[in-house]
């Protein structure tokens, strides 16, 4: 990496800006769309990284961590209500589904990561020093 900046996506092709706060990111196993958590925005937005179009695909309060696992559905922690999400890959906006509603005080759900062997959910936890490990059912 030679610090170069290939592209910045900032800007729709009106020249208004696409994001507020967009937090965290990933990217589909086929490198086609990258979801974006915009924070301020309280929206996931999705990009075609061969068009740069936008799409916003669902409503959420204060989203931050995001992931992706290998067949496309996006898991989202939603920090505003101390839930995670799931997005199918298809879905139209606002479709998503709680995986997990919110737990007992200690909850405090943050960072998030998808691991295809075993299909395992890695969830962060603010201010708690821990890391939940989870099964997801196929």
């Amino acid at each position: 990496m030679d610090g170069q900046t290939l592209i910045d996506i900032k800007t729709d092709s009106d020249g208004v800006s696409m994001f507020r706060n967009p937090y965290c990111l990933t990217i589909d196993t086929k490198g086609k769309y990258t979801y974006v958590s915009d924070w301020y925005r309280n929206e996931i937005i999705k990009i075609d990284l061969d068009s740069y179009e936008t799409k916003a695909v669902a409503y959420m309060w204060h989203p931050e961590g995001i992931t992706i696992d290998e067949e496309g559905f996006v898991y989202v922690v939603e920090t505003g209500t101390n839930k995670l999400f799931y997005l199918h890959p298809h879905c139209e906006y606002s479709e998503k589904v709680i995986l997990l509603h919110t737990l007992p005080g200690d909850w405090e759900p943050f960072g998030i990561c998808f691991n295809s062997a075993g299909r395992k959910l890695y969830v962060g936890q603010a201010e708690r020093d821990t890391i939940k490990v989870f099964k997801v059912d196929e």
